[in-house]
């Protein structure tokens, strides 16, 4: 297991990703220090662990399943390469991962533009990181989607799933910035 706080891809170095200071980063209860340990356990631990760890990583990185947070991003990255390799039960579950967060997706936006102008300052990042958290949905679909293309029935129809939420989000965010 990574103890490397600033490795995007716990466990192992991908070039895929720009190595992440994930103690810099914030997530609904605090420092997103912790979150390479959670993505570890996804990755590497028992069904029982990675079972855990996703009911963990959905509270810091969308807080009842409402809004995202700043480490959400770089989170969403990890958690997408993750499920174009993992088996079919974690890959689903962390789809729902990816639903609630792509459905979360336009909270900040609206709050910026339904602020009063002298209140807007509070809502800019993050709305900015909705941007973000949009722009990782869609990069690390098109890897899971390659994937996709060798499910079953029910889990390709949940990638199809994600790609209608991520389009809705686009549609929700769009002009926030």
């Amino acid at each position: 297991m990574s103890t490397d706080p600033i490795n995007p891809s716990p466990g192992r170095r991908s070039g895929a990703h720009t190595p992440v200071d994930w103690p810099s980063l914030t997530h609904a209860y605090g420092s997103a220090a912790d979150l390479p340990a959670l993505l570890d356990k996804l990755r590497t631990g028992t069904a029982a662990e990675a079972g855990r760890a996703v009911s963990d990583i959905v509270l810091r990185v969308c807080h009842q399943g409402a809004a995202v947070e700043e480490a959400t991003a770089p989170a969403v990255a990890v958690l997408m390469e993750i499920a174009a390799s993992s088996d079919p039960h974690l890959t689903e579950r962390i789809i729902r991962v990816l639903l609630t967060v792509s459905e979360s997706l336009g909270t900040w936006a609206r709050s910026l533009r339904s602020a009063a102008p002298e209140n807007t300052f509070r809502y800019v990042p993050r709305a900015g990181w909705e941007h973000e958290v949009l722009r990782s949905l869609r990069q690390g679909s098109e890897s899971l989607g390659a994937a996709a293309a060798q499910w079953t029935s029910p889990l390709s129809a949940r990638f199809d799933e994600l790609v209608e939420a991520i389009s809705a989000a686009e549609d929700r965010i769009s002009g926030s910035l």
